[in-house]
């Protein structure tokens, strides 16, 4: 079975639920919020359209105000959950210009004038339909109107914050299935008359990747702790999703080297390994781009906040300039210690 897509799905799921319950009324509440709880309706996301992923405030799929409700005319895209049947997903549609022109609405998931298109053919993650929508003058209930209008953005926003916290345990867990697999392998594994763990190249792979793991968790659960005591952690979402993601990209790639020519075959462990790798790959789409949505803004950077990931940083920094200075040691034919002894290029005197 494939979890990732499970976890994805689920993920997404409370992602909707999230918006009705805190930005919804009591009365929307208890009209949906039991039965999405229940299973009985599937959330979704619907904010991306085909030329505003990252850039939300680029979005121009539009909602009239008409005598019954609003008319919703545009296009959508990567809509997590979409075709699906019943669905209850948040729409975010322009109801006015700027920033404070986007509103959000509880869709339903069929109307007149609503149509998907095919699933996307996706890398990984293929048991989550992913598809685009077309709103064709489809009349939205006045009642749907999630928060007030012109609130969309900031509905969408808050609700992403919390979001990067699944995608981020999601990518975690998904590392740690890739690195047990592949430990498990290893330890069976054997070449020159001993397991390959025992092998001290690659239990050096083994270990980074078991720290880039421990660093994923640590970070989202920093962050979660943080939303249940009602601290500000918006910031910690971002750099946990992005150092999460960055890890299960990292581990499920190094563990597809760990299993060798058994990783290209499916219906054994070397063939699941891959698969995760590829389910990262999709895992990634979800919410902006890690390079442009999850790096914090420069206002929110403070001395001392990113001092784990600094210093993992710069440890990768130090091991790699060491291993460079060996290189250029026995290139050299120098001896001794290679911090010390490095050979520097000589500068050309003045």
């Amino acid at each position: 079975m494939r979890w990732a897509a499970v976890a994805v799905a689920t993920s997404v799921h409370t992602l909707a639920c999230y918006t009705v319950f805190t930005h919804g009324t009591p009365e929307q509440r208890d009209r949906w919020l039991p039965r999405m709880l229940a299973g009985e309706l599937i959330g979704g996301y619907s904010l991306s359209e085909p030329q505003a992923g990252s850039d939300a405030g680029a979005l121009t799929c539009r909602a009239e105000r008409v005598a019954d409700g609003y008319r919703v005319t545009g296009n959508k895209a990567w809509i997590t959950h979409g075709g699906a049947s019943p669905t209850s997903t948040p729409l975010f549609a322009r109801t006015g210009s700027g920033s404070r022109g986007v509103s959000c609405f509880l869709a339903p998931g069929s109307a007149d004038g609503l149509t998907f298109g095919r699933p996307e053919e996706k890398m990984g993650l293929h048991a989550v339909p992913t598809t685009s929508a077309h709103w064709d003058g489809v009349l939205v209930d006045a009642d749907r109107l999630i928060g007030e209008e012109g609130q969309g953005l900031q509905i969408a926003f808050s609700a992403l914050d919390s979001g990067r916290l699944g995608i981020a345990a999601c990518a975690t867990g998904l590392a740690q299935a890739a690195l047990d697999e592949a430990v498990a392998y290893a330890k069976e594994r054997q070449t020159f008359g001993k397991r390959i763990i025992d092998h001290q190249g690659l239990g050096f792979l083994l270990a980074d990747m078991a720290a880039a793991v421990d660093t994923a968790r640590a970070m989202y659960l920093d962050a979660a702790r943080r939303r249940d005591a009602g601290l500000p952690y918006g910031r910690h979402a971002s750099i946990a999703k992005l150092v999460a993601t960055d890890a299960a990209m990292k581990v499920t790639t190094d563990a597809v080297q760990v299993f060798g020519g058994v990783r290209v075959y499916a219906g054994v462990s070397g063939g699941e390994v891959h698969a995760r790798s590829e389910d990262h790959a999709d895992l990634r789409r979800h919410q902006p781009d890690p390079e442009i949505g999850d790096q914090p803004r420069p206002g929110q950077i403070e001395v001392g906040s990113t001092a784990i990931v600094t210093s993992i940083h710069l440890q990768a920094i130090r091991r790699y300039r060491r291993e460079e200075r060996l290189l250029l040691r026995f290139a050299h034919g120098t001896h001794g210690d290679p911090d010390r002894d490095a050979v520097r290029p000589r500068l050309p005197r003045p």
